[in-house]
């Protein structure tokens, strides 16, 4: 089963992450170099879509078969709109959240009870709060995940 279903562009100054939610919900961008990437079907099936062969982006996608903990740990991605909700959506590594805004996704989003939302934001408190860390020792933390995987 599809967790995640998303591209992570890479040739941008900031990382931006490119992410379908749902069965058809196309969503697509151009590229600083004047290409296109997209991505499609959400949590039902997986679709690419370029203008030409493509570099400046990685796969970001996250399966219950092929995909262990640790990498969703490392990988999952929140949807916010800024913290007063005005402003336009963008994703967001969960990893990179701090425990306020941890703290208030498992306060207003009882729909992630029992997924692996909820799993990933108690694990990543539990460890912010073991390492009383900020995002610096969280990064180093998150390169050795990735280094592992």
């Amino acid at each position: 089963m599809i967790i995640q279903n998303a591209v992570k562009v890479t040739c941008t100054k900031k990382p931006v992450y490119l992410v379908s939610t749902h069965s058809h919900d196309f969503q697509s961008m151009e590229m600083p170099n004047g290409k296109m990437v997209a991505v499609d079907g959400g949590r039902s099936y997986i679709r690419r879509c370029f203008t030409t062969h493509l570099d400046g982006y990685e796969e970001w996608n996250l399966d219950t078969m092929k995909s262990d903990f640790n990498e969703c740990v490392a990988k999952l991605l929140w949807g916010t709109r800024g913290k007063n909700g005005d402003e336009p959506l963008t994703y967001v590594l969960l990893y990179d959240c701090n425990v306020a805004h941890l703290k208030a996704i498992l306060d207003t989003q009882p729909q992630i009870k029992d997924t692996i939302y909820e799993r990933v934001i108690q694990h990543l408190l539990y460890l912010k709060r073991l390492f009383a860390i900020k995002t610096k020792p969280v990064r180093r933390i998150k390169k050795n995940i990735l280094k592992k995987l």
